[in-house]
């Protein structure tokens, strides 16, 4: 009570509570307005009579401020700022929810876009007093960089470039000549709708997809510039899909370009986080496995929200893991920023909240004896910091995705409320209420039993990770090389998201390792086997390499446990996050495996290096064009590993049929898109083409549609469609009667082939 009557005692204070509550009333006005319920008060309102009021009582508000103000102070300004408009701020979030003009008036469109700015800008001003107030204790942000650097850093910093350069050179090779699954979505439709609907300040239908994609639309839209994706797209009429008239290829650069050249450009962010958490060394290795990886750079490659997950998710989780080692502020806000951007860009990055709060009880576990805090001081902050990380990754949403500023539901709904969090948060905020009682009144005595005990085994937990990371990794080798014998992971990953009942739980999470380990390079994952079995044993203690091995295979572990229970499993491209994390665990290992004294003798640092690129350049010029059909060599030659492909070889296809001097007047049917897109002719990829009513000059078929080609087929069939074409027949057709075929990879299993209609039968 004595704090209020003090906080009231000054005319200041006084005046700007009027204000806030005069602020308060006008939003009151606005929300009637906006809903169209009418004024309590029968008080006549419109737009122009509220955004005059808000306007003069802000004039008023700063006077008020300026008066009173002896000298300036950023930090006091902003706290009066936030404190004056929190009323208002409040009843705003409800009415902006129906952002629906009731009246064609300049204030009415002002307000309607006038307003969401005021709010994007209030929960930055709190966004930046956080970080004011933060600074003022133990952390004080990023130290200063010294520009002077060593020798050593210079070589390394030379080596990131070389992989910088090598990545693009290897993208830009025919970055435009492919047609790739799903890209129209994005190309002809969601990127140029978010930036026409921002253009017309039409917030409300900027959520464009429910990815949501809105990374893909800001870096990919930069493309936008040079061309106009509407006169380059083709025509599709009764069946038939007609090429444009316009170079496809102009628009596939243009588009494609900006998302490769970014994620090119963050290998050095990579380098300089890791660097920071793992040391100099492993930082250069992971670089080289993250920048050369087929996989990586083919996905790299696509217009696709996958692109630049596997970037933003990895980077939040190594700017938080710096933040627990470093202490500096700077990194946890930057944590929260690259979590908000991998939501904005696919919300399966919400399993970071999950995993970030199980990292507060890890460290503690595996950091106990190296802690100078209490249990209660430990948890009070790591839980302080957990909450600036969601509010930076919440800011980060709200302030990129303009639909969430007219309607507060879809920022929660994106992000801690989302559909897969539904079951969670209602756990999560169970144990945060018990541990703040437990900090506040018992002084954090139950969390300290709790946690000591568990601390206990930490060797046990050790020993069961790396077990059941190892088992997984075996039992995947053996079922692979005995035939898939115990479980068909092909057929898994043919149907990702409807294989469950075949497949099981276990079949699912095998299928899940299968991608993984022979999604890597050979010597990436020996450094994996390696580093669980010789460097990771149980101990007492463990370095910062060993625990950051151990959280990022907690999180594999724990990715491939929520997918497996969503009954999903993850194909390539559903886990496409998961192989940067896999590489930095293969850089630790590698570089234990440098730090033998007998090893250095015989292979220097900078030889080890030059070996990782060679045999990276290997692979990627081996599998070029075709990145993101790579496979290892570990893996037997009958089976594909990414069944689920993005369209490659659609446009050698149709290349190869460009060619034929009648190429013009032909009529083709194909599995993929893709494949009309860039065919002369005339081209079908419906499946309801009948045999009485169709006729064709060639088939396009790919190993890739098979399973859905099949399916589709079989139940039109089985559902009295007889007199359709039994497009599933042409799967079957041996290699002697194909009139071309392409094996991506060398493997027979993966291919595009073209065949004569007149030389099948047609069942």
């Amino acid at each position: 009570m004595d704090k209020v009557k003090r906080l009231f005692s000054s005319k200041e204070n006084l005046i700007l509570f009027c204000f806030s509550l005069l602020l308060g009333l006008n939003s009151l006005l606005f929300a009637f307005w906006k809903t169209n319920a009418g004024s309590p008060l029968k008080i006549p309102v419109n737009s122009s009579f509220i955004f005059i009021v808000y306007f003069i009582l802000s004039v008023l508000v700063a006077g008020t401020i300026a008066f009173f103000s002896q000298k300036f102070e950023l930090k006091k300004i902003v706290e009066k700022i936030i404190l004056t408009y929190s009323i208002a701020e409040i009843i705003l979030l409800y009415s902006l929810e129906k952002m629906t003009c009731l009246e064609k008036s300049f204030t009415c469109l002002a307000t309607n876009n006038i307003m969401p700015a005021f709010t994007v800008i209030y929960f930055i001003l709190i966004g930046y007093l956080i970080i004011v107030h933060r600074r003022n204790k133990k952390t004080s942000g990023i130290k200063k960089i010294d520009f002077q650097l060593k020798k050593r850093s210079w070589i390394s910093l030379g080596i990131i470039l070389a992989v910088f350069i090598l990545n693009l050179s290897f993208g830009l090779y025919h970055l435009s000549e492919k047609a790739s699954v799903d890209e129209a979505l994005w190309t002809f439709d969601r990127i140029p709708k978010f930036w026409n609907n921002i253009l017309d300040g039409e917030w409300h239908k900027t959520r464009i997809s429910d990815k949501p994609g809105i990374t893909v639309a800001l870096i990919s839209g930069a493309g936008l510039t040079q061309i106009n994706p509407k006169d380059y797209k083709s025509i599709s009429w009764q069946g038939e899909i007609y090429s444009p008239q316009k170079n496809i290829e102009n628009m596939n650069f243009d588009l494609r370009f900006p998302i490769l050249f970014f994620n090119a450009i963050m290998l050095f962010v990579f380098y300089f986080l890791i660097k920071k958490l793992l040391g100099e060394k492993t930082a250069v290795i992971s670089v080289i496995f993250i920048g050369l990886s087929p996989l990586l750079l083919g996905i790299s490659t696509i217009i696709n929200p996958d692109s630049l997950l596997w970037t933003f998710l990895p980077l939040s989780m190594l700017s938080y893991l710096v933040y627990r080692k470093e202490d500096s502020n700077a990194y946890l806000y930057w944590a929260g920023i690259f979590l908000g951007l991998a939501i904005l860009t696919k919300y399966v990055a919400n399993i970071l909240y999950v995993f970030f709060f199980l990292l507060i009880f890890l460290e503690y576990i595996f950091s106990k004896d190296n802690l100078l805090e209490s249990t209660a001081k430990y948890l009070k902050k790591s839980l302080i910091d957990y909450l600036v990380l969601i509010f930076f990754s919440l800011l980060t949403f709200f302030v990129l995705l303009p639909a969430s500023w007219t309607s507060i539901s879809k920022l929660l709904e994106g992000t801690i409320l989302s559909e897969a969090f539904q079951k969670v948060w209602p756990i999560f905020l169970a144990i945060i209420v018990f541990i703040i009682i437990d900090i506040v009144f018992i002084k954090g005595r139950v969390m300290s039993a709790i946690l000591n005990f568990i601390s206990k085994y930490k060797k046990l937990i050790f020993i069961s990770v790396s077990l059941i990371f190892l088992i997984s990794i075996l039992a995947t080798f053996a079922n692979t090389y005995l035939g898939m014998k115990w479980s068909d992971f092909e057929a898994i990953l043919a149907s990702p998201k409807s294989s469950y009942e075949n497949g099981g739980f276990l079949g699912l999470f095998g299928a899940n390792f299968y991608s993984l380990v022979f999604g890597i390079m050979p010597l990436a994952l020996l450094s994996i086997v390696f580093l669980l079995t010789i460097k990771m044993r149980a101990k007492k203690e463990i370095n910062i390499k060993e625990s950051t091995a151990l959280y990022f295979s907690i999180f594999i572990l724990l990715y491939y446990f929520a997918s497996t229970v969503n009954n999903v499993s993850a194909t390539v491209r559903y886990q496409i996050v998961i192989y940067p994390i896999a590489f930095i665990i293969a850089a630790i290992g590698i570089s234990e495996f440098l730090s033998i004294e007998k090893v250095k003798k015989y292979v220097p640092e900078y030889l080890a290096y030059s070996i990782i690129i060679l045999f990276s350049i290997y692979s990627l010029n081996f599998i070029r064009p075709f990145y993101f059909c790579y496979a290892s060599d570990l893996l037997p030659k009958q089976y594909v590993l990414n069944l689920k492909d993005m369209g490659d070889g659609s446009y050698e296809a149709a290349q190869y049929l460009n060619k034929l001097p009648n190429a013009k007047i032909l009529r083709i049917w194909s599995d993929k898109r893709g494949v009309c897109t860039f065919f002369q002719g005339s081209c079908s990829s419906s499946i309801d083409n009948t045999k009485n009513g169709e006729s064709f000059d060639y088939f396009v078929v790919s190993s890739g549609r098979e399973t859905r080609t099949t399916k589709m087929t079989i139940s039109r069939v089985n559902g009295g469609n007889t007199q359709m074409i039994r497009l599933d027949k042409l799967y079957t057709i041996p290699n002697s009667e194909t009139f071309w075929k392409l094996e991506i990879g060398g493997r027979k299993n993966n291919f595009v082939k073209i065949i004569e209609a007149d030389k099948i039968l047609v069942e």
